[in-house]
């Protein structure tokens, strides 16, 4: 009765968050606007192309984002290679491999990408932040830029204070800097003759991480210990939600990734909106109690998708019982673990499985929704 009644709150919600303000939602595996958009728009594919105006915000996750129009409001996306070519009207917030912003933006930027490039037609108003492996940075900034990479280098124009961190830093011949140049590093900063820096140049000490209190094996294997269990625990309790939502990331791989981007970064407003007006205080509340329940299903859908693949290739995924979907469970958070060691990337996979599977489970819980309450 308990696991029955969880799930009925569990799809309501479901329902609530995939039909609450998404005006202009689309997955295919090309998407091209061709023609102004009037609303905000959230998109998933394969490769997607704005090639008209956006009068909106605008959430596209894919392989390819190419935004070669205007979007007036906010920009986030998700994919291996985002290319900005015109005029954000506010912030702009990207994750992928590479990243290429060759625009005007209104305000703030945060990245986080294998490459960064910052071309020379880059102009940001804001803050930018961002982390990669490398970073480019020959635009104008108008604000404090704050990075973390293997290599920065400088050859633009920056209104504002600098910090990074990095391993080699160079900046080059015409850069300009108006603030501050702060950094952390194992080798001096390059910074040419030809560099104009108004502020000060601050090399600080690389910060070591503290011991810790316990041995570093403990803490691993209490964390691994947790997560096995909690995840079991909910693969049970869904088991048959958790098989049809695997089912959906592989049939449905961009929808369901461009649907957990929308889920994860619209409910928040959504919630904070319902509190404001007070009468909602209540609903607001028991949303977000649900929201990070569907956010810790979405992980347990990722999890189990990993540990599928593993018994499909021991040939024990039809025929496994209890104790083999247990080792692939283990073995799937062994492997995201793992991959946490690799600097962006581990981060980047994990966001991506995370995004997969919530928003495979949310397609999941709305269809059962749709079937009981038709």
């Amino acid at each position: 009765m308990r696991k029955k009644n969880l799930s009925k709150i569990l799809l309501m919600a479901a329902t609530l968050l995939t039909s609450y303000g998404l005006p202009a939602q689309q997955a295919s595996e090309i998407i091209n606007i061709q023609e102004p958009v009037d609303e905000d728009i959230y998109l998933a594919g394969r490769s997607i192309n704005i090639l008209s105006a956006v009068t909106g915000d605008a959430v596209l996750a894919g392989q390819r984002v190419t935004v070669a129009q205007s979007v007036t409001e906010d920009l986030i996306a998700v994919g291996e290679r985002i290319i900005l070519r015109a005029k954000i009207g506010d912030d702009v917030r990207a994750a992928g491999r590479i990243i290429n912003i060759d625009a005007e933006v209104g305000d703030d930027v945060i990245l986080a990408a294998e490459t960064i490039a910052l071309g020379p037609n880059a102009t940001i108003s804001g803050r930018t932040w961002a982390a990669a492996r490398s970073i480019d940075v020959a635009g104008q900034l108008g604000a404090e830029l704050r990075a973390a990479a293997q290599e920065v280098t400088i050859s633009g124009q920056i209104t504002g204070n600098v910090y990074l961190i990095a391993e080699n830093i160079e900046v080059l011949p015409g850069a300009m800097i108006t603030g501050d140049f702060s950094y952390r590093s194992s080798t001096e900063a390059n910074i040419a003759s030809g560099a104009n820096i108004s502020g000060k140049v601050i090399r600080l000490e690389m910060e070591l991480p503290e011991e810790p209190d316990a041995p570093i094996f403990l803490i691993i294997s209490g964390f691994f210990l947790t997560l096995l269990l909690s995840v079991s625990v909910m693969s049970w309790l869904f088991s048959r939600l958790i098989v049809d939502a695997g089912t959906s990331i592989t049939q449905e791989g961009f929808k369901s990734i461009g649907l957990g981007v929308v889920l994860f970064l619209l409910t928040p407003p959504i919630i904070l909106i319902l509190v404001v007006t007070v009468i909602g205080i209540p609903l607001g509340l028991a949303l977000l109690a649900l929201y990070f329940i569907i956010l810790f299903l979405g992980l347990v859908v990722g999890i189990n998708f990993i540990g599928d693949l593993f018994l499909k290739l021991i040939g024990k995924r039809e025929d496994g019982g209890n104790g083999w979907r247990l080792l692939g469970i283990a073995l799937a958070i062994i492997l995201i673990m793992v991959t946490q060691l690799i600097p962006l990337l581990g981060g980047l996979a994990f966001i991506i499985l995370f995004l997969l599977g919530l928003g495979a489970a949310a397609m999941q819980l709305f269809k059962r929704y749709r079937v009981e309450y038709r």
